[in-house]
């Protein structure tokens, strides 16, 4: 059976729900208006997350560039560091020894020999770790000529001296085609410039080194954990931790390359010690001329 459609009913409803042109509640530029500010406030979200994009993709290449010249591969750490109570019960750090001296007096008794035999031993160890990249087609020679031009330096030369830190370091030998980390050359030549001029510019080598001070000085261990939440704040730590700990804001993925660079750097120059082992870190503050010298540039 064919449906019959009423006209008059249906002109009927129409007339009923049909309202007059004067009766709109808004007007065409309004609605012009309103859909500008909508278009606008999409493409500043946009542009936002595009910038999000561009950042996330910056911090994997540099997460990337930076793990081709880790010298030992260290596992990526996705959970939450442990807690300080758990730190606190791996038990009390052991007492350092003590070590005398002022190292400013002791730089002043150096000699001026002294100061260019050590830059001659240091373009001989820097020559050499470049012949190694070389012989192993690694690129990464502006980097390390960088950094040798910031440590050959006469008074950086001095405070190698001071701090009885052979500059042979750079081709220490961590596993075959791998040598001493570039980076934690860099935050080394950082730390020497700290020494001298009592300024440290590195944030990593800044947020790590307060935070060692601070939990040493609150009777609490500094682990690798730690040493990983000082580098990045994407890590999740308890309040107790959180109180103690000095942070940067790097993503996850960058902070075991920059911990470890800064806590190498670090190890080279008798700052700090590891009271326990690779897989599980607890580095105490060393009591000698140099890290008192940095405890003074921290308060400063």
């Amino acid at each position: 059976m064919t449906k019959r459609t009423d006209k008059t009913t249906t002109t009927a409803v129409i007339e009923t729900v049909a309202l007059p042109v004067n009766a709109v509640p808004f007007k065409l530029e309004d609605m012009l208006s309103d859909l500008a500010v909508l278009e606008a406030e999409a493409d500043k979200l946009a542009e936002a997350e595009l910038a999000a994009e561009i950042v996330a993709a910056a911090e994997q290449a540099d997460a990337a560039e930076q793990a081709e010249d880790e010298d030992e591969p260290t596992e990526q750490a996705t959970e939450a560091p442990a807690t300080s109570q758990a730190i606190a019960a791996q038990g009390e750090a052991n007492e350092v020894e003590h070590v005398p001296g002022d190292l400013k007096e002791i730089i002043k008794a150096i000699s001026d020999d002294d100061r260019q035999i050590m830059r001659s031993y240091v373009h001989d160890a820097f020559d050499r770790r470049l012949q190694f990249e070389a012989a192993h087609g690694n690129k990464k020679a502006d980097k390390i000529d960088a950094y040798r031009k910031k440590i050959a330096t006469l008074p950086l030369c001095a405070m190698l001296v001071a701090t009885d830190t052979d500059p042979d370091f750079v081709n220490r030998s961590v596993s075959e085609g791998k040598r001493y980390n570039i980076y934690a050359i860099d935050k080394l030549a950082d730390v020497l410039m700290g020494l001298e001029t009592g300024f440290i510019k590195n944030p990593h080598n800044l947020a790590i080194l307060k935070s060692l001070i601070l939990f040493r000085d609150a009777g609490v261990n500094f682990t690798g954990e730690m040493a990983l939440a000082a580098a990045s704040d994407k890590f999740k730590v308890d309040a107790a931790a959180a109180k103690l700990l000095v942070r940067h804001t790097v993503a996850k993925g960058t902070a075991s390359t920059q911990a470890s660079s800064t806590m190498n750097a670090l190890q080279t120059l008798g700052i700090v010690i590891n009271r326990g082992d690779k897989k599980r870190a607890i580095w105490q503050l060393t009591d000698t001329p140099q890290s008192r010298r940095l405890e003074e540039v921290l308060a400063a």
